[in-house]
């Protein structure tokens, strides 16, 4: 049996990513994760602080500084061990890597239309300007994405 082509990096990726998708849109409780879940399983700050050997004022700290996006990684992590909970770090897109590249190129292709002296004249018909960005940006995507992030829209 013939080996199955590798998948681009892009759509492995967009696979792995698919996931957590929805999670991003529903976003964290009001006072953070570690508050929510620590309300949630009954247990007191003074409980938390000892499991962290921290103070209780430590671990208010440690959740405000998670509810105003200021935690670092590291305590989040020890804050999970001591819930008894794994941390979980993914940054997802909000649309799919392919089309987020497509997307680019295309701006880029509408940029490099404009720019050009006399490509893209006021006398193209929309469908003749529209077919020729297509182009452009199917060429930009065949170059690779080494120069399509240098500039931005």
């Amino acid at each position: 049996m013939p080996a199955e082509p590798a998948k681009p990096d892009l759509d492995r990726l967009d696979e792995r990513l698919e996931p957590w998708s929805g999670l991003v849109r529903a976003g964290p409780p009001r006072g953070g994760w570690v508050r929510a879940l620590r309300q949630a399983l009954g247990m007191s700050c003074p409980q938390l602080a000892a499991r962290l050997s921290i103070s209780r004022q430590g671990v208010i700290d440690l959740e405000t500084r998670e509810a105003s996006g200021k935690i670092t990684l590291a305590a989040l992590g020890r804050a999970a061990e001591a819930l008894d909970c794994d941390l979980v770090y993914a940054v997802v897109p909000r649309h799919g890597l392919r089309q987020m590249v497509k997307r680019q190129a295309k701006l880029q292709a509408e940029r490099e239309l404009r720019s050009d002296a006399g490509v893209a004249s006021p006398d193209l018909s929309p469908g003749e300007l529209k077919r020729q960005i297509k182009e452009r940006a199917k060429r930009i995507r065949a170059r690779g994405k080494r120069g399509l992030w240098d500039f931005r829209p």
